[in-house]
């Protein structure tokens, strides 16, 4: 019985289950699938990714792209887009995403993951890449900004590689941020004379 469930997994084009998922897949009453999940984990066919979700023991888990799928709307934003593009040379110590519900910092498979809040109005700039949504380099650089200006971030702006990013579109895109980030902007791209 167990066999069959878990190829009736392995058929569906999805990299994690919710709870509520497999409820359904298996018909199970809630006591019941808690059991039958219990079991699974034990013979290592299934593990548990993160509080509720869970994956077919097999399968390489995606964090990036489960992370950006088990709390909607969010997107890879800040340090970690940053780094991606090569926008700052450290890699960030956890991977980070921009998110209009509330914030808060999960470990998926053994990954810090954080999500910070931006305004509903912020929510634009990101990409599809490969079933992960990521922000442009532009947009990483503005919620970065935007985060340092609310004081919830420090980031040294020397740091920062200016030749990544298009300065017009981060002067467009800046519009749509309080005016502390476009005196940021004014002040990475300063020339400075010393």
């Amino acid at each position: 019985m167990a066999n069959n469930r878990l190829k009736v997994l392995g058929t569906l084009d999805k990299d994690y289950f919710s709870s509520s998922d497999l409820q359904k897949i298996f018909k199970l009453p809630r006591a019941s699938l808690l059991v039958t999940l219990s079991r699974l984990q034990k013979r290592g066919e299934i593990k548990r990714i993160i509080k509720g979700y869970y994956q077919v023991a097999d399968k390489p888990i995606n964090t990036q792209k489960i992370a950006t799928q088990i709390y909607q709307p969010s997107y890879i934003s800040f340090e970690s887009a940053l780094s991606r593009y090569g926008g700052i040379s450290q890699v960030p110590y956890c991977l980070t995403l921009a998110t209009t519900n509330k914030p808060k910092k999960i470990v998926l498979d053994k990954e810090d993951i954080e999500y910070r809040k931006i305004k509903q109005d912020l929510l634009f700039g990101f990409n599809l890449i490969d079933g992960v949504y990521v922000a442009t380099a532009e947009k990483a650089l503005l919620d970065t900004l935007y985060m340092v200006s609310k004081g919830r971030l420090q980031i040294d702006l020397t740091v920062i590689d200016k030749k990544v990013f298009d300065k017009i579109k981060l002067l467009l895109w800046s519009k749509q941020y309080p005016p502390a980030v476009l005196r940021l902007i004014n002040s990475l791209y300063q020339e400075r004379t010393d």
